[in-house]
């Protein structure tokens, strides 16, 4: 649940609508974005006053979906910052994640306000037998650094389904409504926000979690089942309708014909995740936490949840459906699904919601090591934001990085002090800084 703030918003003719306004008169504010979507086309159409008054950096455009056709307000491209951090435009600066870690070609927001990604692997396979594969370009050096990478892999593909639904985002408001059921919810809205070339991953994810109140599991399989008819049926023997698997996973099974990924919620659905040997090794090699849940270690309070690439096997239409997982990525999450890398950054997400704080979880995608960035930011001290650093060694190498990230701290937040928590020495985090009651840039 994103427990973000909807702030007045006023139109180019001097029509002004709240959050509730857009909701109670529904009508009404879709009749202003029609009106203003035709005359002004998105320039200057709309305003954000979380800030109080007008600001040139909080003007919203107007988008029409293709799909369904209906209206909505979208923030400009790199203008997410400039908005208060509990209003429901704001987004983090793009260089505090891995997303600064991509070509600008790799993710373009498009005039309809949803997000193109250009994905490393296609969700259509090309059968055609007279046709060989492309040959591979030689390995080369790796692109290191930011704005290196030219395309998005499936751990990538990952974070940003996670970033987009505001799933590493939380706030005090949202303790104990986080269940699996709004968390589906909040996937399959960012589904219909992000597409890959001819596909919205609305159109090819199928989703699996359990402990979901029965109507949130009877709307998550019937979606499933109409996903996997639709891409079963429109696979011919030139192209295959590949899928995407998003769920939560609570470990692997040996079986008579080989391994399945236990995805929670799939038995009911009569649905099976196979996958080979080679796969599930690299897996874990790739990913830790995927190690962990395959030796029955995760840490207390460390769950799992995964986004495989998948094709479909079979889809009889009484039986189970077959699907073969071809890659895939594990992410390690709290009991309130923020993303963490390790057992400290695992501690430090608990106490931070314990302590009723307001922070954010920058997340990784396909960013090159060297490139730097914290490990959570709080969004209740400022403005500015504040980084949080854990520490969790205490050897020379990591020394040595440890200084380079606190020398970019005192470049990227200049005015923010680092809050620091050495693991490898002090057993809790120490006193946060005090909260603000509002952050509202001045």
């Amino acid at each position: 649940m994103s427990d973000r703030t909807s702030y007045d918003v006023r139109f180019a003719d001097g029509q002004v609508f709240s959050g509730s306004d857009r909701k109670v008169k529904s009508a009404a504010f879709t009749g202003a974005m029609v009106e203003h979507h035709g005359r002004v086309k998105g320039e200057g159409a709309v305003f954000c006053l979380c800030q109080g008054a007008d600001v040139t950096n909080t003007k919203l455009y107007i988008s029409r979906r293709e799909k369904g056709g209906t209206y909505h307000l979208g923030r400009y491209p790199n203008t997410g910052p400039a908005h208060t951090t509990d209003c429901e435009f704001w987004e983090l600066p793009r260089e505090t994640s891995g997303l600064d870690g991509y070509d600008i070609s790799v993710v373009q927001t498009l005039d309809d306000g949803t997000l193109k990604v250009k994905l490393r692997r296609p969700l259509r396979q090309n059968l055609q037998p007279n046709e060989a594969p492309a040959t591979p370009p030689p390995a080369g050096t790796p692109a290191t650094g930011r704005r290196s990478q030219t395309a998005m892999t499936t751990r990538g593909a990952l974070d940003l389904l996670w970033q987009t639904a505001d799933l590493n985002h939380w706030r005090p408001g949202m303790a104990g409504k986080r269940h699996s059921g709004v968390v589906h919810y909040h996937l399959v809205l960012a589904a219909r926000k992000v597409k890959a070339s001819r596909d919205l991953i609305d159109d090819v994810a199928v989703f699996g979690f359990n402990d979901m109140p029965k109507p949130h599991y009877a709307d998550m399989a019937r979606r499933n089942a109409r996903v996997l008819d639709n891409r079963h049926a429109e696979s011919t023997p030139k192209e295959r309708r590949l899928i995407l698997v998003i769920g939560t996973i609570s470990g692997v099974k040996e079986t008579v014909t080989g391994y399945r990924i236990v995805v929670d919620g799939f038995a009911h659905q009569r649905l099976n995740l196979e996958v080979s040997l080679k796969l599930l090794d690299g897996l874990s090699r790739m990913f830790p936490v995927f190690g962990r849940l395959r030796a029955g270690t995760l840490f207390p309070g460390e769950r799992a949840v995964g986004l495989f690439h998948a094709r479909i096997e079979e889809r009889p239409k009484d039986g189970w459906t077959r699907l073969e997982a071809d890659a895939g990525a594990v992410m390690a999450i709290s009991e309130q699904w923020i993303p963490v890398e390790s057992a400290y950054e695992l501690t430090m997400a608990q106490f931070l919601v314990e302590q009723q704080r307001s922070f954010v979880k920058p997340l990784r995608y396909d960013a090159t090591e060297d490139v730097l960035f914290p490990d959570f930011l709080l969004t209740d001290c400022g403005p500015p934001l504040l980084p949080v650093e854990v520490w969790g060694r205490d050897d020379a190498d990591y020394d040595a990085r440890r200084l380079t990230k606190i020398e970019q701290y005192k470049e990227l937040y200049p005015d923010a002090p680092l809050y620091e928590w050495d693991a490898s020495r002090d057993d809790k985090p120490p006193a946060l800084p005090p909260k603000r009651l509002r952050n509202v840039r001045p």
